[in-house]
C-alpha cells in the first residue's frame, strides 16, 4: 500500500499544482484536518489558514483562503 496520494489544487478555470504527497493539513470551520493515503471519502469546506502539504519528506506550507476538499480514491481535489 503506498504512502503517497494524488493532490490537485485547483482555482475556478485552472488547475494550480497537481503531485504525489504524504500529506496535507488545513483548517475547516470545527478545527484542523489531516488527509494521508487511503484517507475516508470524504468532501469538507475550509476557511483561511496555512495549509501544511508533506513532500517527499519535506514540508511545504501555503496560504489558502476558502474552499472545498474532495477525497475520494487516493485522490484529493482543493479548489479554492
Amino acid at each position: 500500500m503506498s504512502n503517497t496520494f494524488k493532490i490537485n489544487i485547483v482555482s475556478p478555470g485552472k488547475a494550480l499544482l497537481e503531485f504525489e504527497g504524504e500529506a496535507l493539513v488545513t483548517s475547516a470551520s470545527n478545527g484542523y484536518i489531516e488527509f494521508k493515503a487511503n484517507h475516508a471519502p470524504i468532501i469538507i469546506s475550509t476557511i483561511p489558514t496555512t495549509t501544511k502539504i508533506i513532500v517527499g519528506g519535506k514540508r511545504e506550507e501555503l496560504f489558502t483562503s476558502y474552499g472545498i476538499i474532495y477525497m475520494k480514491d487516493n485522490v484529493l481535489k482543493f479548489c479554492w
